[in-house]
């Protein structure tokens, strides 16, 4: 019986169909194709966590792509502790925001924190929504400047003001809304939108002018990407990107600097000055006095005071010799020094108004590094633009 159930058995197994030879030979290449590919990656990626951990430079962005040490610009801080910050300072992502179009993502690390409700955390940063029956509410608008890339959370611009404020007797919370790319377009859209979410400041004070010379149009920095979503070769773009994401991608892409291009902030494109044009600056100082008018109206509605400050640019009244990234060019950013020329003239003539105040020549006459890499602040400067904003409010009574 047994010898026959065998039997039985092997009968059976030769009525099952096997697959064609064609078939298996395919299954195995895919399958050892998918395994090698897999392997392949795990191996560049082990590689390229290996190499990233004995190069500091992988992690300091800016004296990559500068090609020279940041180090003295940060006294107070050792070179891994600045290769940490300057880390999590570019290698962070936007997020989508309507109107605006993007914001800085929520983040959390050691220097560098971003509250999920879309502002850089502040030293002894006050609750939101924000509590105006405790303490007086700043909002602050602008570009990467007025968000301090570079630096630490407690030496912002946001962090020195409240700290000047506390100092004066002023109970203050400061909310620092700068944010990479922006101008005054797009922080016009963003005031309007907390407004309309019912978190209403005291005082709402907008930083402007380095990102504004650079946008010869009202078009915000991702726009052309958005309008390209639905093209073919937006999507051949997209897979491509998506490849360039993979180990390695990465191991075989062009080894070009490879700081992430945020917002205009430190690229200088190709390092060449457009040549001046007078009626594109024109039409960039009238965008600006526009947006402050549609701001101030807003603000009015809402009973919120306002203050619009021009900040200090590298391109204006500054002693270059003391830029330690100045000889590669500043690029669309040198519209800035027949712009703020204007500007000043404008102001002179009362174009502005009184809630208009002049900070961008607070650097005239230093001889000392100012800058952490090509546009933003070193923690002097910084705390030199914070104390021209304080003395401003309280010319003027505020907050």
């Amino acid at each position: 019986m047994e010898e026959e159930h065998w039997e039985t058995g092997r009968a059976e197994d030769r009525h099952v169909p096997r697959p064609p030879r064609w078939y298996q030979t395919a299954a195995t290449v895919f399958t050892t194709t998918v395994l090698l590919f897999a392997a392949v990656n795990l191996a560049v990626w082990l590689a390229l966590t290996l190499h990233s951990a004995l190069s500091p430079e992988q992690r300091n962005p800016v004296a990559q792509r500068h090609r020279k040490p940041v180090d003295p610009l940060y006294p107070d801080m050792k070179p891994a502790e600045v290769d940490e910050l300057l880390f999590h300072t570019w290698h962070r992502s936007f997020q989508y925001e309507s109107f605006t179009q993007f914001k800085e993502g929520p983040y959390s690390s050691r220097y560098v924190n971003v509250s999920p409700f879309g502002f850089r955390i502040t030293r002894n940063q006050g609750p939101w929504p924000p509590r105006r029956d405790l303490h007086r509410t700043i909002f602050l608008f602008g570009g990467s400047t007025t968000f301090c890339y570079g630096l630490p959370d407690d030496q912002t611009i946001a962090s020195h003001l409240q700290d000047m404020l506390a100092a004066d007797g002023v109970d203050a919370r400061v909310y620092n809304f700068g944010r990479g790319y922006y101008f005054s377009s797009q922080e016009r859209a963003l005031f309007e939108k907390l407004l309309t979410a019912k978190t209403i400041p005291d005082v709402a004070i907008f930083i402007d002018g380095i990102n504004e010379f650079f946008y010869r149009n009202e078009e915000p920095v991702f726009t052309r990407m958005l309008q390209d979503c639905g093209k073919r070769s937006f999507r051949k773009e997209a897979w491509r990107k998506a490849l360039l994401l993979l180990p390695v991608g990465k191991f075989f892409q062009p080894k070009a600097p490879p700081i992430h291009h945020r917002g205009p902030d430190l690229s200088a494109e190709d390092g060449a000055e457009p040549p001046d044009d007078p009626q594109m600056i024109e039409h960039i100082v009238e965008r600006y006095a526009t947006n402050k008018r549609i701001i101030e109206g807003v603000a009015a509605a809402f009973g919120v005071k306002t203050v619009f400050v021009w900040q200090p640019t590298p391109v204006y009244k500054y002693d270059l010799t003391y830029h330690r990234f100045a000889e590669g060019g500043f690029g669309s950013h040198g519209r800035g020094r027949s712009g703020y020329a204007l500007v000043d003239r404008r102001a002179r003539e009362g174009v502005f108004g009184d809630n208009f105040v002049w900070c961008a020549d607070i650097q005239e006459g230093k001889k000392e590094p100012l800058y952490v890499d090509l546009t933003h602040y070193s923690s002097a400067l910084a705390r030199e633009l914070a104390a021209c904003i304080s003395r401003a409010l309280k010319a003027r009574g505020l907050p």
